[in-house]
């Protein structure tokens, strides 16, 4: 299945479901014509010689149960075709359209033991709190293995836990630095200001060894970081730790879901998962083309 015929199978879904809406008014036209019927057949000139207070509360309360069901009926046929469309988007479409780029698409999991090691690791979650993962991509680029995945974890308010980006230069980082977006974190604390009014805007930055992070956060790479923000929105956390860079970009949810009311052509979810993967990359290949982070 192409793009076409995802977009044909899409534009079919939609119309069922107007057919479906169609036929709801129609049937609370019945309701509401069904007692002229009744008085017709039995001998009754019109609705004066009936209480039509009762009259009206009948039919007010028929319709009321129809739509109660009709509606829920309608939600659940809706989530169930919604989600075949995305099942179908995904495993058809994206899958071909990731692996092309050279990269693996696992779609959604259970994470593993060492899924929970490297959230742990990251120092962003508590692993135990972690569901599952979906859009999962693997891969490797400038000789950097990477792993790119959506998070969703036990909450009562919102279950979906952002954006998360690992990628392993397999050289050691003897230090450690964070960097966090002042929507997340905006109180007053020490943080290293770097030479980036844009970056120092809307990041703080914090390090055990600052000299270090200095070597790190080159200017080109800071730039980088601001970009992010154009793809993902203010709400950024890296981490520099061992041999990896960690980031975990909180935001709502249906990063690369297909949306069933909007064309798959004109508004294809791939193009997005490239854009964000490939700008995520973008640090990748800074860090890895930087020869002063293998002095850190």
């Amino acid at each position: 299945m192409n793009l076409l015929e995802l977009e044909k199978h899409r534009k079919n879904t939609l119309k069922k479901l107007k057919n479906r809406d169609i036929k709801a008014v129609f049937h609370v036209l019945l309701i509401l014509i069904t007692p002229f019927v009744v008085c017709i057949l039995m001998g009754y000139r019109s609705y004066l010689e009936f209480d039509l207070g009762t009259i009206a509360i009948i039919i007010l309360a028929f319709i009321i149960y129809y739509y109660a069901c009709y509606y829920q009926n309608r939600e659940i046929y809706i989530f169930e075709e919604i989600k075949k469309y995305k099942i179908s988007f995904k495993t058809i479409y994206i899958k071909n359209f990731i692996e092309k780029q050279g990269f693996k698409y696992l779609g959604d999991k259970t994470p593993n033991k060492f899924d929970r090691i490297l959230l742990q690791s990251s120092g962003f979650f508590n692993s135990s709190q972690i569901n599952y993962l979906d859009d999962v991509i693997e891969g490797e680029k400038f000789g950097t293995k990477f792993k790119f995945f959506e998070i969703f974890i036990n909450s009562s308010d919102s279950n979906f836990g952002g954006v998360f980006f690992v990628a392993d230069f397999s050289k050691e980082i003897n230090s450690q630095t964070t960097i966090i977006s002042k929507k997340i974190i905006n109180f007053k604390s020490y943080n290293i200001l770097m030479d980036n009014a844009l970056f120092n805007d809307k990041f703080k930055v914090f390090s055990d060894n600052p000299i270090n992070a200095m070597y790190i956060l080159t200017p080109i790479f800071l730039e980088k970081i601001a970009n992010l923000t154009k793809n993902f929105g203010d709400n950024i956390k890296i981490n520099f730790k061992n041999s990896k860079i960690y980031i975990h970009i909180e935001g709502k949810y249906d990063h690369f879901e297909p949306d069933i009311y909007k064309s798959a052509i004109t508004n294809n979810p791939a193009k997005n998962i490239l854009d964000e993967i490939n700008a995520l990359l973008d640090i990748v290949e800074i860090l890895v083309l930087n020869s002063k982070i293998y002095k850190v």
